[in-house]
């Protein structure tokens, strides 16, 4: 028997464009004779899975490769392979003595036209490395390891040419033939959320003035908490609680949509209540999750994110007094934003698996 065993290297969470890198080692587990792996190829794949009773899918953009050899990665796979890379081929008739092991280091660049990982209602996007192998006289064996894909705004991916690399760090050489880098961009996107950008919003009702909301900034990266703060001095309204949600809804278009009640889903992420009718300031804190997916919008579905307030107000009457009480919503945008892999706790999944041909 031989055994195959993938190991991803380093981590199991990528930006598109990439490269992950892997080991996979064959391994006779004979002692007494030798073992012949007639091939094995591996492949990068992205596989899109919706629910079928409320999502009609644009086929077109959405068939599966053909495939006419033995090696087919999407076999047995839910959905439709969205995207995928080339089939490399890592060997042929490798011949094993008796204990005797081989390894081999594949390494393939992340695709940067797919979407990122997301788990969602509506709409599924899955990455997978799968290695497929076949023992001589064997069946073919696939092994698939998931890792998760996130991918940076567009306007981060590729620097213009005239932009002179940007460092940061003053003990780092930045390599001006790779102003393109990943790591480049990242910091980018650091000092891009570095920028103050203060957003000051007045709360109203039928009756006057509730308060002043202040949000720090309208963009935040994976793992950051948002902050907001509330103003009730000069309020004409009283305010006796609030409370502030964070969410994420999963839309899908209204042309892909069966059932156009269906068509949108909203996850909570996190509530806070806070009780005010005797406080002037107060601030809110809500962490976002890093194993969350960030803003994005495909052909399928498009993820926003956002924060949704609930106050419940006493409008006065002439004496100072009031019996009824008024319920106010609000729903604010905000975008959300990968961050460095390396931060975050997206590294779930097995990065080691085995398989027996």
């Amino acid at each position: 028997m031989v055994e195959l065993t993938v190991d991803l290297l380093e981590k199991a969470t990528f930006l598109a464009g990439e490269k992950l890198s892997c080991r996979i080692t064959f391994r006779n587990t004979s002692e007494t004779q030798s073992e012949t792996v007639a091939w094995a190829s591996a492949q990068i794949h992205c596989q899109c899975l919706y629910r079928e009773e409320l999502v009609k899918t644009p086929l077109d953009t959405l068939q599966s490769p053909a495939n006419d050899t033995a090696f087919v990665p999407n076999k047995g796979e839910k959905g439709r392979t969205l995207v995928a890379t080339d089939a490399v081929v890592l060997l042929c008739d490798l011949v094993l003595g008796p204990g005797a092991s081989r390894s081999y280091t594949y390494t393939e660049q992340i695709p940067e036209n797919g979407p990122p990982s997301w788990s969602g209602r509506l709409v599924r996007y899955s990455y997978k490395l799968t290695v497929g192998a076949q023992r001589l006289s064997g069946t073919v064996q696939m092994l698939r390891i998931p890792f998760t894909v996130l991918k940076l705004p567009g306007s981060f991916q590729q620097p213009e040419a005239s932009q002179s690399p940007l460092n940061l760090n003053p003990f780092h050489v930045v390599d001006k033939d790779n102003a393109n880098s990943m790591e480049e961009a990242l910091q980018r996107l650091a000092a891009d959320m570095s920028k103050k950008a203060s957003l000051t919003y007045t709360l109203k009702n039928r009756h006057g003035v509730v308060g002043k909301l202040l949000l720090f900034r309208h963009l935040y990266r994976l793992g950051d908490s948002v902050v907001v703060s509330f103003d009730f001095t000069s309020a004409a309204v009283k305010c006796l609680q609030l409370c502030v949600t964070l969410q994420s809804c999963e839309t899908v278009p209204e042309q892909y949509s069966i059932n156009r009640k269906h068509h949108s889903h909203c996850h909570t992420h996190g509530s806070q209540y806070e009780y005010c009718s005797h406080v002037n300031k107060l601030h809110v804190s809500l962490p976002i999750p890093p194993q969350c997916t960030h803003t994005f919008q495909s052909e399928l579905v498009t993820l926003e994110w956002q924060l949704h307030f609930e106050f419940i107000t006493s409008p006065s009457s002439s004496d100072g007094t009031s019996d009824s009480v008024e319920t106010m919503t609000w729903t604010l945008p905000i975008t959300v934003v990968t961050a460095d892999p390396m931060q975050l706790l997206h590294d779930t999944f097995p990065c080691t698996q085995l398989i027996t041909l």
